[in-house]
């Protein structure tokens, strides 16, 4: 069995219109399409000319989204290093200040209510601890603030790590303003898109169906038909003494295994008629012609019968 696997993307979907535009031109007056069209309502025309305005808005949504990614990484590469520091700054004050919960939390670092030290995972928080501990830092007398050693010790450069901090806040602020527009272009693509990909489903819909005996003539459109791959599995039954069991699905070619010490009987098809097969206590059958449904039962009064079979 096949299926009509459709493009999930914007630009594959307009690939697969345009494919579809160009044989239903190419066969004119021949074209099956001609009949369903009409009942659908649906003009290629004027859905050719949707998927240009929509690629309009793909377009800058593409153009907006990649600038976004852009300023996040320009943000991302300058700040890494900062946030680095200020978690040494953080770890140095908590030693400073004694562990003073009240102190710490002057200079914007934050404390679980256990008393220990989290650290904020988005950008916009550990900005905000970096500013704080700068602003705090800058408050004091000169020569009085308590982060004045670890950053003489280590050669910081107090002025120019909060003017890099701005740098990476205004990248963020780029980069969010940039997405929402994206954003934008995204709705309006997907407004003027909706109709032109409704109507290439209901073609493709449409195909199908028409070419049910060979729907690979469907490709002819630019559809991708895709044959479904059934994955075969073991399935391990048991049959209570006297009693039968029918296993459907099996797959021809694989063997059924009696996988217990009791001697099993099966029959082809779905009911035990005919002449049976006897497969002895851990010795296998090959499945073949007739056995996609087979019956099996326990001739024996107090012993269950164990087997496996392969199904789809």
């Amino acid at each position: 069995m096949s299926h009509n696997k459709y493009p999930n993307t914007f630009k594959g979907q307009q690939d697969l219109q345009i494919a579809i535009n160009k044989k239903h031109l190419y066969d004119a007056e021949k074209s099956v399409l001609l009949g369903y069209l009409i009942i659908k309502k649906i003009v290629l025309a004027d859905d050719i000319a949707n998927g240009v305005l929509a690629e309009e808005h793909e377009v800058n949504r593409l153009l907006y989204s990649g600038q976004s990614e852009q300023a996040t990484a320009d943000r991302n590469v300058v700040f890494a290093p900062i946030w680095i520091r200020v978690r040494l700054w953080i770890q140095f004050l908590k030693v400073n200040l004694g562990g003073n919960v009240k102190l710490l939390t002057d200079w914007g670092i934050q404390i679980d209510t256990n008393g220990k030290l989290t650290y904020p995972t988005d950008f916009a928080s550990r900005a905000i601890i970096t500013n704080k501990i700068i602003a705090k830092h800058n408050s004091y007398a000169e020569g009085k603030s308590p982060l004045l050693p670890f950053i003489t010790s280590n050669d910081d450069d107090i002025v120019a790590i909060g003017t890099t901090t701005a740098t990476a806040i205004a990248s963020n602020a780029s980069s969010s303003a940039l997405s929402i527009k994206s954003g934008i272009e995204t709705a309006a693509r997907t407004k003027i898109w909706a109709t032109p990909k409704k109507n290439i489903r209901l073609i493709g819909d449409f195909l199908m169906k028409l070419f049910a005996t060979d729907v690979s003539v469907v490709g002819q459109w630019g559809f991708n038909i895709v044959a479904l791959v059934t994955i075969a599995k073991t399935r391990k039954s048991v049959v209570m003494p006297t009693l039968t069991r029918t296993i459907s699905g099996i797959v021809l070619g694989t063997k059924l295994t009696n996988t217990g010490t009791q001697d099993l009987v099966y029959y082809k098809g779905k009911k035990a008629i005919g002449t049976p097969t006897t497969v002895k206590g851990g010795g296998e059958a090959g499945l073949n012609k007739g056995c996609s449904s087979i019956t099996v039962g326990n001739l024996s009064t107090t012993e269950k019968v164990l087997f496996t079979v392969i199904t789809k």
